[in-house]
């Protein structure tokens, strides 16, 4: 390897500087030691410098979205020493020499081969220009990324299309109280929400809602997607319609047992009827009770909207009937018999029992409708003048029954 004459190369570097040249280099060149570096050890850390430089690269590229990328830092001549100082592998071959003139001035002696020279700076100039390649293409993948990051911050929602809040009623109109069941037409993982104008809400997906008043009810529906957490909701105005009931009111009066009814007349329709029984479907009836004991009397209407209501009312229907406070068993043909007389006895059917003023059983009827003789125990034995306590047991046609008592006087 040839010789660098220490002058020319120095002379260049301080050239760079802008400094002035003079003939003290040649007395400090003579008191340098005369060194061979040999410039393979540069092509090492060449080589490492650029190894290095590649690996970095994915590490750019992992991080292209959240670091800028710098600027290379250019080391001026100032700062060469410090470098070389710092570089263990290059130090071995460089050799810093402090100038012990007055102007203390910084030098350094290489002796190197021209050739290697040159061909160490073909090798930094190429490693400079591929690591400048690659710091591009780092910026046009950066820009990239950004571009993809930018498309992502402006995409839209996703949407489901299948997502509605329409739905639909069993009925849409009806009598109060009117029930409805509900049922969305959504079919996806959602969550709902039902309002009525009626100030209630349900979360059921197909709730049963009973309207207790009359008029006319919106109904709104809330979809929630559970999946893409999209909303959709639907209202519809007077959805449902409720008509309200008729009132229905009546007053009666009785003749004995022959009741007289009477009711409005702004009825579509009226049914009347007796202990369940439909007996009229006349405006004001007449009817005569051939039951005794408490019957029901019940009123049911239509009004125009097809809506019915119905009232009742309770009577106590007494059997009528006469019954003597005395009777004259003697005889002679006149007030023999002691019983009761019954308008209509068709209707009815009675058994009597006679008490002693001891409150002994002296009569009682071995059949119905028997009347009381005056005899003790159905005997030819006349009872004594007095006064008895009487029981009879009144029963109708239909089982119902009554019981009434009293006193009679015995008179021969």
């Amino acid at each position: 390897m040839s010789k660098i004459n220490i002058e020319e190369i120095v002379k260049t570097k301080l050239d760079n500087y802008e400094m002035p040249y003079d003939n003290s280099w040649n007395e400090f060149e003579k008191k340098l030691n005369k060194t061979k570096v040999s410039f393979t050890k540069y092509y090492i850390a060449a080589a490492a410098i650029l190894v290095v430089g590649l690996l970095s690269i994915p590490f750019l590229n992992n991080n292209k979205s959240k670091q800028k990328i710098k600027t290379p830092i250019v080391v001026s001549q100032e700062n060469t020493d410090s470098v070389i100082k710092n570089n263990t592998k290059v130090k071995d071959d460089i050799k810093i020499v402090e100038s012990s003139d007055k102007q203390n001035i910084n030098t350094i002696q290489v002796v190197t081969d021209n050739t290697n020279e040159h061909s160490a700076n073909n090798i930094s100039e190429n490693s400079t220009t591929e690591n400048n390649k690659q710091i591009v293409e780092n910026k046009e993948q950066v820009s990239d990324n950004s571009s993809e990051v930018n498309e992502l911050k402006e995409t839209k929602p996703v949407v489901n299309e299948n997502l509605t809040a329409n739905f639909k009623a069993n009925t849409l109109t009806g009598c109060e109280p009117l029930t409805v069941y509900f049922t969305p037409e959504n079919t996806e993982n959602a969550e709902y929400t039902w309002r009525f104008s009626d100030g209630t809400t349900s979360k059921e997906k197909m709730p049963k809602h009973v309207f207790k008043k009359a008029g006319e009810f919106a109904v709104e529906l809330i979809v929630k997607s559970l999946d893409t957490k999209n909303t959709i909701k639907s209202k519809k105005e007077k959805y449902i319609t409720v008509n309200p009931n008729p009132k229905p009111e009546f007053t009666m009066s009785n003749d004995e047992n022959i009741y007289y009814f009477d009711c409005p007349d702004n009825y579509n329709s009226v049914k009347w009827k007796i202990n369940s029984k439909l007996i009229s479907s006349e405006i004001d009836p007449e009817y005569e009770f051939k039951t005794i004991g408490k019957s029901e009397i019940t009123l049911i209407v239509e009004n125009e909207y097809h809506c019915k209501a119905n009232y009742s009312k309770n009577v106590n229907i007494e059997p009528i009937f006469q019954m003597a406070n005395a009777f004259t068993p003697d005889d002679n043909g006149d007030n023999e018999l002691f019983g009761p007389v019954f308008e209509n006895l068709d209707n009815y059917k009675y058994f009597l029992y006679i008490y002693d003023a001891y409150g002994k059983l002296i009569f009682k009827s071995n059949y119905a409708n028997q009347a009381w003789n005056g005899k003790i125990n159905n005997t030819n034995t006349i009872a004594p003048d007095g006064t008895y306590v009487w029981k009879m047991i009144i029963k109708d046609n239909f089982g119902n029954k009554q019981t009434k008592k009293g006193q009679v006087a015995l008179r021969k």
